[in-house]
């Protein structure tokens, strides 16, 4: 027995209101999509899918809808066939580039996942739920040469918002990357996000290619939470010690990617006391954290029967009193 399940009980009979979570803007696991550009190719070419694009099953991305535009490859000295898909298999957005022969540089990529438009606006608050950043899930090792772009409406006047590229054309982010980016790294004024007309995550002459698994908001994460999944637990450890003696590095106000801390937008997350490394001390903040956690689950609860029979009568209190 656990404290969810005293939760659970109050849930039911309306006295413990349900905690809002963060907005998935696109988990990538619905509407499959599979596109090859070359070098040299208009680049605006767009596809839009809409509702009946995600009947196949999987979770439809905001508003069931998905534009992806700009999909190209210049020539960057290089020249390739890039794939530009989603993976509905696997729950990602892909690219894939292929050199043309003799060509060892990659391509710069080009292209644009638009949520929303002023034709069919999301009306969106992105601090719902207390969230007050992005969240991007990088679950393979890949460039991250984009920027988030927001349209909003504030005193009816429409206002453009964009955070800086997030790294480098040609920098590799390791496998399960988390990036972080902060509301006020797009606005110093949060009133405008609560009308959000449209969202767009666009890539600018990138190198790298990029397995992109999930786009969402998020709050401020819980302490331990390392790989950013909303639990503390033994994947935690694991995020630590798979980068331990690594520097977390993050983005500065001119897009490059530096050492040390520069900025608040995250790169590697499992630098929990944040001093721009990560040591033994990130390990210490975990493993309270998780101890604590496991001393509050240990604690002596009332058993599910108990639990049954005060909601009911709970329930019937309610009914009485409002008879």
């Amino acid at each position: 027995m656990t404290k969810l399940s005293l939760r659970l009980i109050a849930l039911l009979v309306g006295l413990w209101p349900a905690v809002s979570g963060a907005i998935v803007i696109d988990d990538f696991s619905a509407g499959p999509f599979s596109y090859i550009a070359y070098t040299g190719q208009p680049s605006s070419i767009a596809f839009s899918q809409g509702p009946e694009d995600f009947q196949g099953g999987g979770t439809p991305p905001i508003d069931s809808h998905r534009v992806l535009s700009n999909l190209a490859a210049t020539n960057n000295a290089a020249g390739a066939l890039v794939t530009y898909e989603v993976d509905t298999t696997t729950g990602v957005f892909r690219t894939a580039s292929v050199p043309f022969a003799g060509r060892t540089v990659g391509p710069g990529l080009y292209f644009t996942i638009a949520y929303g438009s002023t034709d069919a606006p999301l009306g969106l608050n992105l601090l719902e739920g207390g969230a007050d950043r992005f969240r991007l899930h990088l679950s393979e090792a890949s460039g991250a040469c984009f920027q988030i772009e927001v349209d909003a409406i504030s005193d009816g006047s429409k206002r453009g918002l964009t955070s800086h590229f997030l790294a480098p054309p040609d920098y590799l982010l390791p496998e399960n990357t988390v990036l972080e980016v902060p509301f006020s790294a797009i606005t110093n004024n949060s009133s405008y996000l609560q009308n959000v007309v449209a969202i767009r995550l666009q890539s600018s002459r990138q190198l790298l290619d990029t397995t992109l698994s999930l786009f969402e908001t998020a709050a401020l994460p819980i302490t331990g939470d390392l790989n950013r999944d909303s639990l503390v637990n033994i994947a935690d450890y694991e995020a630590w010690s798979s980068s331990y003696g690594g520097v977390r590095r993050l983005v500065d106000t001119s897009g490059l990617m530096t050492s040390p801390i520069t900025s608040s937008i995250r790169g590697i997350t499992a630098d929990a006391n944040n001093d721009g490394q990560i040591s033994a001390a990130d390990y210490t903040v975990w493993r309270d954290a998780f101890d604590a956690q496991q001393a509050a689950l240990a604690t002596p609860e009332p058993s599910m029967v108990t639990l049954v029979a005060i909601g009911a009568g709970l329930m019937a209190f309610r009914r009485r009193t409002r008879g």
